[in-house]
């Protein structure tokens, strides 16, 4: 597993799963057509671009981790980051 450092929340969004797989959080399984909740963080890894390293100052930079939770584990994630949907 690499260590990657998790730099902030970038979103939150419901879903319909259109695969099966395990949620993140609590690996129960989500399957087709399930309701599921996307969690999405910016992570800051070292990339570099030749050799120079990625200005980790800027939101753009780095890469996204992308978490698929099952409903109830994406509700935690929601009153977590306290985010509202409409």
């Amino acid at each position: 597993m690499s260590k990657r450092k998790i730099r902030s929340l970038k979103a939150i969004e419901d879903y319909t799963e259109t695969t099966m797989r395990p949620c993140q959080t609590c690996h129960s399984l989500i399957c087709v057509g399930d309701s599921a909740v996307l969690v999405v963080y910016i992570a800051d890894p070292k990339f570099k671009t030749g050799l120079d390293e990625l200005d980790k100052e800027s939101e753009e930079d780095g890469s996204y981790l992308f978490h698929h939770n099952c409903r109830d584990c994406g509700e935690i994630a929601k009153v977590k980051y306290n985010v509202q949907l409409s």
